[in-house]
This record gives structure tokens, sequence and C-alpha cells, in this order.
């Protein structure tokens, strides 16, 4: 099953002074400034929207839930990465000195909550930056008398299924 990208952009909170939001909008602005034509700045929409799309499909549906798992094996037993250092030629092992290079599961825990919470800025961020070309694409559509975004993915997925 595929993650739910709609369902998730429905999902969070964006308020209207907030940085992202801001910067994404500029983006498109200069969009229209560099390429100076509907149809360009169109397909440029078009393709932000669509990769965007993707990445949250990603992010949400393989990297969040590994790294969910992660951090719940970790919390629930630890994770050593402590290597078996044994040469039989030498002093008996219990002589020497025991090398440890194992995280501190407290370390661990915090490292997988970190990256947990850098993986739903990216997801913020990006259904922020598709949202917003979504509606530039299909702004820009209707005034060329074109397909809107969820149109044309309609068709393809039309077009996959035959």
């Amino acid at each position: 099953m595929s993650y739910n990208v709609n369902e998730y952009v429905n999902s969070i909170d964006v308020p209207t002074n907030s940085e992202e939001l801001s910067h994404v909008k500029d983006l498109i602005t200069l969009k229209h400034l560099i390429y100076g034509d509907a149809w360009t700045v169109r397909q440029s929409c078009y393709n932000e929207a669509f990769g965007m799309h993707s990445h949250l499909r990603y992010i949400g549906g393989t990297l969040l839930i590994n790294a969910e798992r992660r951090l719940n094996k970790v919390i629930g037993t630890g994770i050593t990465s402590e290597s078996i250092d044994v040469d039989w030629s030498k002093a008996p092992n219990a002589e020497r000195p025991h090398i440890s290079d194992e995280l501190s599961v407290e370390h661990q825990d915090q490292n997988a909550r970190e990256f947990i919470d850098q993986l739903k800025y990216r997801m913020y961020v990006c259904a922020i930056s598709y949202v917003l070309h979504v509606q530039e694409h299909d702004d820009i559509s209707r005034d060329l008398d074109q397909l809107t975004f969820s149109a044309i993915q309609a068709r393809a997925t039309a077009k996959r299924a035959a």
C-alpha cells in the first residue's frame, strides 16, 4: 500500500506567516521572473509538484517508518556495535583492556528521535512546496486551457492500467 500524500497534506497546519511558506512563494515568483513565460513556469511547477509528491511518499512510506522501527528497537533492547577482539597467540583476552565503541541507549535514543524530527520537518517543507506548486500549475493551466495536475495524474494512471 502506498503512502497517502494528500491525507498527510490535509492533516498539517501551516500558519500564514510560516517562513517555509514564504520561501516557497518566493521560489514560485522567481520561476516567473527567470522563465518569463507561462508554459515554462507551468512545466517547472509540475516537475516540482511531482517530485515533492514522490519524495513525500518515500519519506512517509519508507524512511519515517524505518526510523520509527529503529527507535522502537533502541528503546526495547539497545543496539550494540561492540566487536570481539581475540588473538589466541597473545596474552589471555581477560588480561587485555576491553574496548567498546557502543553508544549508550540514551544517546542512540536521542539520535533516533532527532532523525525522526528531521524527517518530519522535511515532510512539512515538501508538503508546502507540493501544495503551492500544484496550485500554481493549476492556475496557469486554467489560463492556458490545459489539464490540471490531478487530471494529468489521473490520465497517467488510466494509461498504466490499460
